[in-house]
């Protein structure tokens, strides 16, 4: 039992909105320094505790967190705040024990400063180092500015002691509480460790996750309003919280790792087929066994090499090393996220047998992913235990700040960006990735926008010596140079920097402290020939006639969603006899999510083929779809891209008709009037592209030759006025995505803060306050982007879905499985809606309509916020100037409509 001296029982921290209930300030603090020392002994992974506290007793960082716990709310301890909780609560009870108590009558007006602004300022009074002042400063995700700190503090002093009528009763509160917090803690305040800016970021992360806990009262209840907590055993009442919240300690790796080969076959075998890693994936391992010390990882190899497979053991191999208690996959798109998130449940549930390991999935829709809305429960630390395993999805992870914090985490390379953007909480998202092995897919996706933000992660992620593994098929080397320097926070050391413009394929590049090593990779498939040809686009329908005459599946890759509808609706007319299929990300998703299904079965590895098909799509063919095809015909596009979509062809081992044995790619869109002014891709580097085709591509080994001529740096090749004037525009966009990227991206460590080197202070300056779409588009240069929720009309008040026709009333609020359906119809609407120009004008329509036609769809907790589109019962809508229209084969269709048609 805690002998709480009477008037600091009076203190209230916060009342229940019935005015029935409340939490005595002193119990709260209790709470949250007892879970926050329990966080950091059970759940923290020994890596995260030597990034927080380096070379420091676990005893001094016990204290040092003891003390940051029972001191969070001090500033709840002022007159400022009590007044504030007065006149908004209203308790009667409440001041009447205050003023039992010798407490003054609650007399300021306003609110005239925040409760972690007075923690702050009182614990720098009491003397207690600026770094962790700033810290408290900081616990409700916005540090606070130095400048404004400093003026409160002369011009708002009177707010944390009171007035000199009101005697020393507010001294007397501050007092005893921080004479309690350093006799719990058992260390004086002078004597708190160090800790660098990146170590405040994961205490402070950690604390605001301690008092998330400590605040809920599912798991610590309120108290009646007569009840001080004098005889209440906090010690109890926290075990209590604690069997409650259920929460699964940090994953403990127990990878072989002396026996790589019998790790893969315990990791990916299946039974009596037993998984023999190839070549490439032991060496992988091999080199994570023999690091010294934590660093990052680049594996370069082609498509379909087992890039994923290595990755994962290698993590597991550095976990065990290096003390990460989980793993983080970040991949390009949600939809390449929802695609490895089966394999990556299967690794960790092999994890998972002997204890407890949580999972779960980071992007905005994850909740409507079947396979892991099947493992959602609902209420406060309910978990789903897998089959035979002990892996789990826990409740506390899946709030849209905490994802990060579980075990192993699958999601989007957005979610792993924002652990740089100047956003509340962002400390959260930075406590969950510091204390993983992070995967990032496909690193050669991202543009000089999104670059901006993935090196300033890897800095951060090197300053915590977090392991990283980054994973390409076709890598520039000044973009490896780039993010190896930017995880080391400089140039590594190896005697030279011949490993910046190493050609080797398939290659390894590991960084061991500041040492940089390669290795060139072992391949053991077959060379793959490809005969490259360029072609006019008006000759693609004969020779896809031709080539497929004897039968045989054909793909062609547009650049656009309506060059790829248009050329789909003539193979079809053309070539009535042939199975054909479009593939894009304009249809609604659970089409879109069939349609890839049903080509994994025609055309994946154990695929049902068909005699003759034709598909046709954009670049989610090259991301995202383990898919073979005989014959591919391609627009135009950057070499490392172009190489991608080629992986496709030839994929895997299987008889071919005759004309098709020979793997051949077409490239089309090739003419200057195509390149230039392309909506998505730089002129310069279509042009270099195409001046560096060559005749016959061998896969793999021209991968890397052919990607590091046209990135190289410009030569006399680029002698011509027309290729410089493209260059200098590329450059030119390339440093204002740069300067754009850098509104919201967090300084380095080094560079950490604006005000005061030594603290938290000016993190979010002019930033913190970004709402949640913008901050999240914010890490995506790809400029606006509108999703709406698209549906038809069936009658006056009807809508229905389509594809699946389920139908819903307009006039009423839909059940939480009917959301579900509707907020599943989810389509991102295309480009020329989207402009910075017109955006505006289509959000203005879609609202006015959503508001005008489905007001009650709003009261629903899964739709609200959202933008819904209402085709007629003919299946058209009208949009900022454009006609837009659905097909179940071709998919959201959009024209640009005529002024007088607009008008009308």
């Amino acid at each position: 039992m805690v002998r709480v001296d009477p008037i600091v029982c009076a203190i209230p921290a916060k009342v229940n909105r019935e005015r029935s209930a409340w939490l005595p300030l002193w119990v709260h603090l209790a709470d949250t320094a007892n879970v926050l020392v329990w966080l950091y002994d059970q759940w923290l992974p020994d890596a995260s505790r030597e990034a927080m506290f380096p070379n420091c007793d676990p005893a001094f960082a016990r204290g040092a967190l003891t003390i940051l716990g029972l001191l969070h709310d001090l500033g709840k301890a002022t007159p400022a705040f009590v007044a504030h909780i007065a006149s908004t609560s209203g308790v009667p009870e409440l001041e009447g024990a205050l003023e039992k108590q010798g407490f003054p009558a609650f007399w300021p007006s306003e609110y005239a400063i925040t409760h972690a602004a007075a923690g702050e300022m009182l614990l720098v009074h009491h003397g207690v180092a600026e770094s962790y002042a700033s810290i408290v400063g900081a616990h409700h995700g916005k540090p606070q500015d130095a400048l404004n700190v400093e003026n409160e503090w002369v011009n708002r002093g009177h707010l944390l002691f009171g007035r000199k009528a009101d005697g020393d009763i507010w001294v007397r509160v501050q007092s005893w509480l921080i004479k309690w917090a350093e006799g719990k803690a058992g260390i004086a305040f002078e004597t708190l460790p160090k800790i660098s800016q990146a170590s405040q970021m994961l205490v402070c992360g950690l604390l605001i996750m301690a008092d998330w806990i400590a605040s809920n009262t599912w798991y610590f209840p309120l108290l009646p309003l007569e009840d001080d907590g004098r005889c209440l055993n906090v010690e109890q009442r926290f075990e209590h919280a604690m069997d409650l919240l259920n929460l699964p300690p940090a994953w403990s790796s127990e990878a072989i790792s002396d026996e790589p080969e019998r790790l893969y076959d315990l990791r990916f075998g299946k039974g009596e087929y037993p998984f023999i890693p190839r070549a490439a994936q032991k060496e992988v391992a091999l080199a994570a066994v023999g690091m010294a010390a934590a660093g990052m990882m680049i594996i370069e190899a082609p498509m379909g090499a087992g890039k994923t497979e290595a990755a994962l053991i290698a993590a597991e191999i550095m976990a065990l090393k290096f003390g990460q208690g989980g793993v983080f996959f970040a991949l390009p798109t949600q939809a390449t996220a929802n695609g490895i998130f089966p394999r990556m449940k299967e690794w960790a549930a092999r994890q998972s047998e002997d204890t407890k390991n949580t999972i779960t999935l980071a992007h905005r829709m994850a909740f409507l992913n079947p396979e892991y809305r099947d493992l959602l429960k609902g209420s406060p630390g309910d978990v789903l235990v897998g089959e035979e395993s002990g892996l789990e999805v826990h409740d506390f992870f899946q709030g849209r700040k905490t994802r990060l914090l579980a075990n192993f985490v699958t999601g989007t390379i957005d979610q792993l960006l924002m652990t740089v953007l100047r956003r509340k909480h962002v400390m959260l998202r930075q406590l969950g990735a510091a204390g993983k092995v992070v995967i990032v897919d496909e690193v050669h996706a991202y543009d000089a926008y999104m670059s901006q933000y993935l090196k300033r992660t890897l800095r951060w992620l090197g300053e915590w010596k977090t392991p990283v593994i980054l994973l390409s098929a076709t890598l520039p080397a000044h973009t490896r140079g780039a993010l190896m320097d930017a995880y080391l926070g400089g140039k590594g050391s190896t005697g030279s920097d011949n490993w910046r413009s190493c050609g080797d394929y398939p290659l390894l590049t590991w960084s061991e402290g500041k040492s940089i090593h390669q290795q060139k990779l072992g391949f053991e498939g077959p060379d793959t020939q490809v005969d490259l040809t360029v072609i006019e686009d008006e000759d693609r329908l004969a020779v896809l006639d031709d080539s497929l005459s004897e039968g045989g599946c054909a793909g062609v890759i547009c650049n656009t969603v309506a060059r790829a509808q248009s050329f789909a609706r003539e193979v079809a007319r053309a070539m009535p006899d042939t199975d054909v299929m479009l593939c894009h990300a304009q249809f609604v998703m659970p089409q879109r999510v069939a349609i890839e299904q049903e080509l994994l079965a025609k055309l994946g590895r154990e695929g049902n083929r068909p005699a003759k098909l034709v598909l046709v799509g954009t670049q989610v063919i090259e991301q995202s779809l383990d898919i073979d095809l005989d014959l591919l015909i391609t627009d135009l596009c950057p070499m490392d891209l172009l190489l991608q979509r080629m992986g496709r062809l030839h994929r895997h081992p299987r008889q071919r008709p005759e004309k098709l044995r020979q793997a051949r790619c077409l490239v089309t869109g090739c003419g200057d009037d195509m390149l230039h002014g392309h909506p998505i891709y730089e002129e310069y580097l279509l042009l270099r592209t195409r001046e560096r085709l060559p005749g016959t591509v061998t896969l793999p080994g021209d991968i890397s030759p052919l990607v590091q001529r046209v990135y190289e740096e410009a030569g006399e090749e680029d002698a011509s006025q027309h290729l410089r004037d493209a260059r200098e525009k590329m450059v030119l966009n390339i440093k204002t995505q740069e300067g754009r990227a850098d509104v919201y991206r967090l300084n380095a460590p080094e560079q950490f803060s604006r005000y005061r080197k030594a603290s938290l202070h000016g993190l979010l300056t002019a930033s913190a306050n970004v709402d949640s779409a913008g901050a999240e588009a914010s890490v995506r240069g790809g400029g606006p982007s509108i999703e709406v929720l698209l549906l038809r009309r069936a009658g006056e008040d009807r809508a229905i879905t389509l594809g699946e026709e389920n139908c819903f009333r307009l006039n009423r609020t839909p059940s939480a499985e009917e959301s579900v359906i509707i907020a599943r119809q989810r389509l991102r609407l295309p480009w020329m809606l989207c402009t910075p120009w017109n955006a505006d004008g289509s959000i203005h329509e879609l609202e006015r309509q959503t508001l005008q036609f489905v007001p009650e769809w709003f009261q629903s907790p899964w739709l609200k916020g959202e933008l819904i589109l209402l085709l007629d019962e003919a299946g058209t809508a009208r949009l900022n100037g454009c006609l837009l229209s659905y097909d179940r084969r071709c998919g959201l269709i959009c024209e640009r409509m005529e002024k007088e048609a607009v008008s009308r």
